[in-house]
Order: structure tokens, then C-alpha cells, then sequence
């Protein structure tokens, strides 16, 4: 009897990570939200995403002194793997 050997990865290989059902985790996002409504979908601190705004990273727009994030570009930051694409 042969024995069917199956590939698995060693505990030193990077497996990469599924891929992400953005659509899922912007369901309840508006259309238009600020730096809370996406912190709480991407479940990271306000102050974060904030900074990622100031940064240019997560592209944002200011109405007046608030941030404002469209769910079109809060949704190309997360399936750019965490980038606006241009870095």
C-alpha cells in the first residue's frame, strides 16, 4: 500500500492570509463616515485612523476641521493590504 504524502507548510514558511471580505466588514459603514465609524469597522483606535488621514495613507477629505471617509476609499485601503496604493 502507497501512502499519500500531503504538502503542508513548515512551522518557518509565511502562509499568506485569506483574503478579506471587505464587503462584510463595511456593511454597517455609511457612505460617508468619519475616523470613529472606521476605527470601528477596522477595529482600531479613532487616533489611528486619524493619523493615517494626516498621513495621506487612507485617503480623506476635511469638512471644515472634520475628517470624512468615503466607504469607496476606506474599502481601496483595505484591499490594498493597508495602503492608498501609492506608497
Amino acid at each position: 500500500m502507497s501512502e499519500t504524502r500531503v504538502a503542508r507548510p513548515s512551522d518557518q514558511e509565511v502562509v499568506a492570509p485569506l483574503p478579506v471580505k471587505a464587503d462584510f466588514i463595511l456593511a454597517a459603514y455609511p457612505n460617508i463616515g468619519t475616523p470613529k465609524d472606521a476605527g470601528k469597522a477596522l477595529r482600531v483606535p479613532e487616533s489611528t485612523i486619524r493619523q493615517l488621514c494626516r498621513d495621506g495613507q487612507l485617503r480623506a477629505f476635511k469638512l471644515g476641521t472634520n475628517w470624512r471617509i468615503p466607504k469607496a476609499w476606506l474599502l481601496e485601503f483595505i484591499e490594498g493590504g493597508g495602503s492608498n496604493g501609492e506608497n
